[in-house]
């Protein structure tokens, strides 16, 4: 993923698309703004507690006219304070989307920068929790026949610099069947790291949909190769979950439980910790982000997750709550540890919402050796205000 500041010739662009002149050749220009504020105090790895100010500012300016779209997207993403002088700008303005579409719904092209999101966003995801969010540089195309879906894409990660290095690039793509609710899917991707000359692939079949009377179901699994130097050695990433919901005029009620299990690295079976990519992982293991960088933050033993949550909505109010245990896939000195995901949310108004989240880990033996100065009971709070416009 790269980060760059504005261009000059994507400015001037929209500029021109938002001219009189382009307006009157019946060009459908939109403008959406954004911005989200979170405190956090941040207590996990280390005995002092941090309390940390953060924001999300960003404009977006969408022009199509016939098959095309133009679309830019700039953002600002900083923690306050970060600079010695306040006068000083710090570069995080960057130009998060740039992207030009061509086609219709059935079948387009869009190349640029751009965010993706593949089934779940469990290995590829914009990453919307992070403040900076993600994005590629790269090409995606789709198109569906019937109700098979077709979706590719191939984007550069980092540009090779100097006579005889190669570039850092990802490819991925996705065939979905979908019916009466349910979705079956197959992914594949091709990850390519010059640097540590390590080519990585990845695939498996994804499925999720309804069952009848609220129940539902998710089930996956990926199959991943390493190939490092010489050697090569697989991974695997399996998981589950089992969710019933109900729905009423005021309001809703959910419940889920599930287990997912990622390969830790181990030389006698020939295995390597799996590599989750460049998935949304805050959605999935915890909302402390201890496990946001895997295989580093579990140094490479793999992962366990058995989880059960609750959550529900009723009028403006949304809550949840979710408990975690997770353990290492192989080796260890026991568990990382149980966690307990809080949340309360307030819609205060169509496009203003208040977010209050609490988590605490009862830290486990494999945690402790990892973190020797964390508390026993890490903790992690936020409030964050979402609005946009």
């Amino acid at each position: 993923m790269k980060t760059a500041g504005i261009s000059s010739a994507v400015l001037f662009t929209m500029v021109l698309a938002a001219s009189p002149a382009a307006q009157a050749e019946e060009t459908d220009l939109s403008v959406s703004l954004a911005y989200r504020p979170r405190a956090e105090a941040i207590h996990k790895r280390t005995p002092e507690t941090n309390y940390l100010v953060s924001h999300r500012a960003a404009i977006g300016v969408a022009a199509s006219r016939d098959a095309w779209t133009l679309f830019g997207e700039a953002r600002d993403a900083r923690n306050w304070g970060k600079g010695p002088d306040p006068i000083a700008g710090d570069g995080q303005l960057t130009l998060h989307q740039a992207t030009l579409q061509y086609g219709a719904p059935e079948a387009w092209v869009r190349v640029g920068r751009q965010e993706i999101n593949y089934l779940n966003q469990r290995l590829i995801g914009s990453l919307d929790w992070a403040q900076p969010g993600r994005s590629f540089d790269g090409i995606r195309g789709r198109a569906v026949w019937d109700r098979v879906v077709f979706d590719g894409f191939a984007a550069s990660i980092s540009e090779a610099v100097g006579r005889g290095t190669r570039d850092h690039g990802l490819a991925a793509g996705t065939i979905a069947w979908t019916n009466a609710g349910r979705a079956l899917a197959a992914f594949a991707a091709a990850d390519w790291r010059p640097r540590n000359d390590r080519k990585t692939w990845t695939f498996g079949p994804y499925s999720e949909g309804k069952l009848g009377a609220g129940f539902g179901y998710r089930v996956e699994a990926y199959g991943q190769t390493h190939a490092v130097g010489g050697n090569l050695s697989l991974a695997y990433l399996v998981g589950g979950e089992a969710n019933w919901t109900r729905k009423s005029e005021t309001g809703g009620f959910r419940i889920a439980a599930g287990y997912d299990r990622l390969s830790g690295a181990d030389a006698s079976r020939d295995q390597a910790a799996f590599d989750t990519l460049y998935a949304t992982n805050h959605k999935f293991y915890g909302h402390m982000d201890l496990f946001l960088n895997l295989p580093r933050d579990t140094a490479g033993l793999g992962l366990q997750d058995a989880w059960a949550g609750v959550s529900g909505n009723r009028g403006r109010w949304s809550a949840y709550a979710t408990g975690h245990h997770f353990l290492p896939e192989t080796g260890g000195t026991g568990a990382f540890g149980s966690e307990l995901d809080l949340g309360l949310g307030f819609q205060a108004a169509e496009k203003v919402r208040f977010d209050l989240f609490y988590s605490i880990l009862d830290a486990g033996p494999s945690f402790q050796a990892a973190n020797p100065n964390a508390p026993n009971y890490p903790t992690w709070g936020a409030l964050q205000v979402t609005a946009a416009l």
